[in-house]
């Protein structure tokens, strides 16, 4: 219905901040209950450009167990609609992972698995020693496994195999490490991150490309299983794991990395019987930046009035507009079209990045619930919103005085609190499978509309969840939950899954309620202060100033395709890993170019 709030306060925005005019109409209809499960998939850009490089091997091993299963399994639920965001950056990274090791790992390539054409060095260092033999281990490659190839939680991936937790037992008591317990630990390491579905059987792996066409010749993960079985026979002791076997298993990552987004291909073209593609895939302006900081450092203190800002002004409301375009461009590479929907990172939104994403034909973004409820005139988080960048509330910018919805979009909310993140999976010694999705749909079904809006409205309760670092707490990685979850949607008549895009199909934006104006502000308490505030979040983008500027001025072509300027003085660990510079500076030195004291 179109909205006809009016604003009663300017001194408290976001909180009562409308009534209804006494001539709104009844309903006639029963209000329908959407759901829109929304899946967060994403990583910083790892690559170190210089030396060509991933400082961290995550892109990878999310990949194998979480990005291919987490679509793969919803094959056998067709009803069910869900959306997934891969983030730009996240594509880039599993295309160069993909491009590095063709050589070595393609199923096509007559050169797979000869090691002289494993470019050691060129991908990450993790892979590196999974591959290189142990008895050609420097006393820095012990150094390293010994602090790495534990890096996986105790209780969902190390305690539940008898062998890793004799190496971990080991490792914790100062005993040292023979040949035999390096080999087993970089074996168990790589096994660990891999999704159930590939450690309890094997698996034909599914997907399409963009033509449509079924991936040919048809790929199986075989040989994950016979290594957890092995493994788990030989109890707490060395499972006496073989180089061979450790190649295998990395030939197995690399078929599953090869239809990460092959199985959204097949998803999204794949329509449910309500005629709809079954998924959405979404994405995120480039390299996943706070988008209203670039666009306006200055912004942030419209949600937080008391921060701190660098002495020097930071605003590049071009490079913010082009993140959006490029990211778009990355995602049309790989799903054939633009997307229709974008998540902004952290989903960080303002008004003044709406024209970015409204001139590219986005129709919709999302945020978490802290932000709507500091935005004017908002109603509840159970609702689709339409925003623009006119700063006035009801349009009447069109020929004849009526409403010109040319320059709006929409937006959705997180509406319940993210139960799937924070409140299940018996590793949390919280309640996990059946018990834990019946949970989840009571609080769906028991959401009702507050704040004055009418309770005849048609509701979407919108989960934002991450979708891959969740399953650490979940027994199985997920698996009985989601099956789970998902067999109950798929019988369900009282909720309908929908993704925005199905929503907007049926709740066209001239009948959604208006936002105006949108609060600055992230789904992380509706707040910036993660990303700036403190003297060393604020060098930081005094830097990012410095080197912005000093490649404009020294009149760098704009050549590289994806835009970033990768400095090592950034701290990839933190908040800035999310590129912001607008160019790409070829020549790893850039220290000649920029001082940066």
């Amino acid at each position: 219905m179109r909205n006809i709030f009016l604003k009663i306060s300017k001194d408290k925005p976001g909180y009562n901040l409308f009534k209804k005019l006494k001539f709104l109409k009844n309903k006639t209809i029963q209000p329908k209950r959407y759901l829109n499960i929304f899946w967060n998939q994403h990583q910083p850009y790892y690559k170190d450009e210089a030396e060509d490089c991933f400082v961290q091997p995550w892109v990878r091993l999310h990949a194998c167990k979480d990005y291919y299963d987490m679509a793969e399994i919803l094959e056998k639920y067709p009803n069910v609609h869900v959306t997934i965001n891969l983030s730009a950056s996240l594509l880039r990274q599993l295309d160069e992972y993909l491009e590095k090791l063709y050589d070595f790992a393609d199923i096509s390539s007559a050169k797979r698995g000869d090691l002289k054409y494993y470019p050691y060095g060129k991908v990450d260092s993790y892979l590196d020693l999974t591959l290189k033999p142990v008895e050609e281990w420097t006393k820095e490659d012990k150094e390293f496994a010994l602090k790495n190839f534990f890096n996986a939680d105790y209780k969902a991936q190390i305690q539940i195999f008898p062998g890793y937790k004799y190496l971990y037992d080991k490792k914790n008591k100062g005993l040292s490490f023979t040949l035999e317990d390096f080999r087993d630990l970089k074996v168990w390491f790589n096994l660990s991150w891999m999704d159930y579905s590939f450690q309890s059987g094997d698996v034909l792996l599914k997907g399409i490309d963009l033509n449509g066409s079924p991936l040919k010749p048809q790929e199986w993960v075989k040989d994950t299983d016979d290594l957890v079985k092995k493994g788990i026979q030989a109890g707490y002791s060395n499972a006496r794991f073989t180089e061979i076997e450790a190649k295998n298993l990395i030939l197995d990552q690399y078929k599953i990395m090869k239809y990460v987004v092959p199985i959204h291909r097949y998803l999204m073209r794949r329509k449910s019987p309500d005629g709809y593609p079954q998924i959405e895939v979404v994405t995120t302006p480039f390299y996943h930046p706070i988008l209203p900081l670039i666009n306006d450092l200055n912004t942030a203190k419209e949600a937080d009035p008391d921060i701190s800002l660098p002495e020097e002004k930071f605003s590049a409301p071009e490079d913010a507009f082009a993140q959006v375009v490029k990211g778009g461009e990355y995602y049309k590479q790989k799903f054939g079209s633009f997307p229709q929907g974008m998540w902004p990172g952290e989903g960080a939104v303002a008004e003044n990045i709406i024209p970015a994403f409204q001139k590219n034909q986005i129709r919709w973004i999302a945020s978490g619930d802290e932000t709507a409820f500091h935005s004017g005139h908002v109603g509840d988080n159970g609702l689709i919103y339409r925003i623009d960048n006119d700063h006035e509330f009801i349009d009447h910018d069109g020929s004849n005085g009526q409403t010109n919805n040319s320059d709006a979009m929409s937006i959705v909310f997180r509406s319940i609190h993210d139960k799937i993140g924070f409140d299940y999976g018996v590793y949390q010694d919280k309640i996990d499978g059946k018990a834990a999705a019946e949970d989840f749909l009571d609080d769906v079904k028991n959401y009702k509309h507050f704040n004055n809006v009418p309770q005849d409205e048609d509701i979407l309760i919108t989960n934002l969840a991450d979708g891959e670092n969740t399953w650490i707490n979940y027994l199985h990685d997920g698996k009985e939950f989601l099956e789970a979850l998902y067999g109950k949607l798929n019988e369900n008549k009282e909720i309908i899954t929908a993704t925005p895009s199905i929503f907007i199909d049926n709740h066209p934006i001239d009948k959604q309620w208006e936002l105006e104006p949108l609060a600055a502000g992230t789904w992380v308490n509706g707040s910036f202060k993660k990303w700036l505030g403190k003297d060393s979040k604020n060098e930081a983008w005094r830097r990012l100033k410095i080197a912005r500027d000093a490649l404009i001025n020294a009149r760098i072509p704009q050549s590289d395709p994806y835009l970033s300027c990768p400095l090592p003085s950034l701290d990839r660990k933190g908040y800035f890993i999310w590129k912001a510079c607008m160019f790409l500076l070829k020549k790893p030195d850039l220290t000649q170019l920029i001082p940066l004291s």
